[in-house]
């Protein structure tokens, strides 16, 4: 399997910064003109786009980062943390 090539470009013409790769977030990507979206730390969001870019056949190999959400954790007592 080749793997997809990670452009974020998109994202740093949006927001004008660099995403914070250890975070853990809704990462959405442009695949095949598509927005799609993961969960994970960056690599993870990465490593699972290119899977869905295998499994769906798709011939254009560029993941194209084009935002990102971080999500609060979940305390113990049911409460939010950012």
């Amino acid at each position: 399997m080749k793997e997809p090539v990670l452009n974020i470009a998109p994202f740093y013409e949006k927001h004008r910064r660099i995403p914070d790769t250890d975070c853990t977030a809704l990462w959405t990507f442009s695949i095949d003109g598509r927005g799609v979206s993961f969960w994970g730390t960056l690599a993870q969001a990465s490593s699972t786009a290119a899977l869905y870019v295998h499994t769906h056949d798709i011939e254009d190999d560029t993941l194209l980062l084009t935002d990102y959400n971080p999500m609060p954790k979940v305390l113990n007592m049911g409460r939010w943390e950012n």
